[in-house]
């Protein structure tokens, strides 16, 4: 299987501001009964863009403060996306700043769409501690935008990133129970193999993704770079506000993904398997849709027009970058066959099945260490397992535990390997799959790349091919 990569380009201009507001009690009493008071800062720069803050006094206190677009626009439609943040320091340093990071991008328009104005929120740390960060009647508000501008190309990448096996716990695990069904599937399966197949597996990674949500509005469309399966160019459309098939009460709360054929086939029926995949940040189940299509001169794009809602995938499947990765994996037939319907969704032509949820439940066993039948000793750790997991899926970890029930021990030590880096080789041995390297971040405090490093080591170690290869493209990355 081939594995190609590419990046929606797109980039954040930053500007910034030191706005000090000299005379902050006289505002609060301006605005100490029904009546408010502003004060604006002067004009500063952010992607190509002069923007101003104003703060709004009311009831005796800092109320809100906004952000003004001054201009210029070249057109009154565009629309100007930004992320902005606040932070108010303590000039004396004894308290740790009063911080406000939006979580959502903010549109600018100079027409009625969006408008030329939007509320920051008032840091919650500032609200009831004035005093920590108000001296000699000074306030000093520090504001960040973040302007973004989308580039023409994407960039395609092969070859330099491991492919990642497909799962293999299911099968595993019916290996070690000798399930007769199972063996007979997999006759079934070898038996009906082609050469003929090819699969590749796409990446599209969208940085900036609430951004670029905010920027592209129903129907507008993002493509990921070209990349070829068989002779064919493919490549992925995504519509991050949805492509606009649903009805209105709909409209906009969908993220829609298409597999497109660039290459006219002419009179050729090219026949694809294609599955979408998203990731979640936050330990939620993954996304996945898939369905079997016929590609035609006519008809060269199917996907699904309502993957995941909005607010789904900026709550819950966004990277800790507050990106977005989609993967598309792609199984192709050239063959000839008729012409089907010409329509865009396939999600009426599929029957929803319920995703297998093995790995969910076998991990919940990990977590929860129940009936454990194994304990291994790690950096001083006792950390639980199930010995016929183990059997199944790691014959080379196995194989040390037998030996140390051989010596009469009742745990196995594992040396030279940090605790954090062999519950990671756990959690892969029961779900096939790796935490986010964001989770991890958190308990070993250490980089990234020198996490992924070890976790590829313990891989090797214990001949776990596809832990391997998932964490080679970590340390590519």
């Amino acid at each position: 299987m081939m594995y190609t990569r590419s990046i929606h380009r797109s980039a954040l201009l930053r500007g910034t501001l030191r706005f000090e507001i000299v005379g902050y009690k006289v505002q609060k009493a301006i605005a100490s009964g029904a009546a408010e008071s502003s004060v604006k800062s002067g004009a500063f720069q952010a992607g190509g863009y002069y923007w101003a803050l104003v703060c709004t006094f009311g009831h005796g206190q800092l109320a809100s403060i906004n952000l003004d677009l001054l201009g210029p626009v070249a057109a009154e439609e565009d629309v100007i996306v930004v992320m902005a943040s606040l932070r108010i320091d303590d000039p004396l340093a004894q308290w740790p700043p009063a911080e406000c990071q939006s979580d959502d991008a903010n549109a600018f328009s100079m027409d009625a769409s969006y408008g030329r104005t939007a509320e920051l929120h008032v840091p919650d740390a500032f609200h009831g501690h004035e005093t920590r960060y108000v001296r000699d009647d000074h306030l000093i508000i520090h504001c960040t935008v973040d302007v973004l501008q989308d580039e023409e190309e994407d960039a395609t990448t092969a070859g330099t990133v491991s492919v990642v096996p497909s799962p293999t716990i299911s099968g595993d695990l019916h290996e070690v129970l000798l399930l007769e069904e199972y063996m007979e599937l997999s006759e079934m399966m070898k038996k009906s193999a082609s050469p003929q197949v090819m699969r590749v597996c796409h990446e599209f990674s969208i940085p900036n993704f609430c951004a670029v949500q905010k920027r592209h509005g129903v129907g507008e469309e993002i493509c990921s770079g070209t990349f070829q399966v068989g002779s064919y160019d493919w490549n992925l459309t995504v519509y991050p506000s949805g492509s606009g098939d649903h009805d209105d009460d709909d409209k906009g709360q969908y993220i829609s993904i298409f597999l497109q054929l660039v290459t006219d086939p002419g009179t050729s029926h090219v026949k694809a398997l294609k599955v979408f995949t998203i990731w979640s940040g936050d330990g939620s189940p993954k996304i996945e849709v898939g369905a079997e299509s016929i590609y035609t001169s006519d008809v060269r794009a199917w996907g699904f027009s309502d993957v995941v809602t909005v607010e789904s995938c900026k709550s819950h499947y966004l990277n800790y970058d507050r990106s977005l990765t989609i993967y598309c994996s792609i199984v192709f037939v050239k063959e000839d066959y008729p012409t089907p319907e010409p329509t865009m969704d396939d999600t009426r032509s599929v029957v929803p099945v319920t995703c297998s949820d093995i790995t969910g439940h076998l991990e919940q066993l990990l977590v929860r260490e129940e009936v454990p039948e194994v304990r291994f000793l790690v950096e001083q750790s006792e950390i639980s397992a199930h010995r016929l997991i183990i059997a199944a899926r790691s014959p080379l970890l196995y194989e040390l535990v037998v030996s140390t029930d051989n010596n009469n021990n009742r745990v196995v030590r594992i040396d030279d390997m940090r605790a954090t880096v062999f519950r990671t080789v756990l959690r892969f041995i029961y779900t096939d799959e790796l935490p986010p390297m964001s989770e991890l971040m958190v308990t070993d405090h250490r980089y990234g790349k020198v996490i992924a490093g070890d976790m590829l080591a313990a891989a090797c170690r214990f001949r776990l091919d596809r832990m391997k290869a998932m964490c080679e493209n970590l340390v590519a990355c």
